[in-house]
């Protein structure tokens, strides 16, 4: 296998700083689409939702990324 696609290695090579900021505005609006939507939320709910929401997703999508990174130049 070749290792991860050319996109993977280059939001991987991003500092964790640099992946949030692009992170954060993505999943607040999924995450407010998701509670509109699915979760059938009111407009202000869902809002506050998906932004309350997309402060712990982008942690965990940061934290993950630089793992999966560290794992990689190890190997």
């Amino acid at each position: 296998m070749s290792g991860p696609p050319r996109i993977v290695r280059r939001w991987e090579a991003l500092e964790g700083g640099h992946q949030a900021a692009i992170a954060l505005p993505v999943l607040s609006v999924v995450l407010f689409l998701a509670h509109l939507g699915p979760l059938n939320q009111p407009i202000g709910r869902a809002i506050g939702y998906g932004i309350f929401w997309a402060i712990p997703a982008t942690w965990v999508v940061v934290t993950a990324s630089q793992y999966e990174r560290r794992k990689r130049e190890r190997e």
